[in-house]
């Protein structure tokens, strides 16, 4: 069990978009975001893949 990480970083922190200038829509991050959210008992939930994929949805990507 010592061999494996205890943090998987995700797609964004690996180096996947370097150097890249993105304006996040944040009304569209928010929405994507709540279309899969789980509940958790009183509070929300999200899976890793869903947040780095509504974070992928809300982008807008400069020239």
């Amino acid at each position: 069990m010592e061999d494996q990480p205890i943090y998987y970083p995700s797609a964004f922190q690996t180096g996947v978009l370097p150097g890249r200038i993105v304006t996040i829509d944040v009304a569209k991050m928010i929405e994507e975001l709540l279309k899969r959210a789980v509940c958790l008992g009183r509070t929300p939930g999200f899976r890793r893949k869903d947040v780095d994929q509504a974070l992928k949805n809300a982008m807008i990507t400069a020239f």
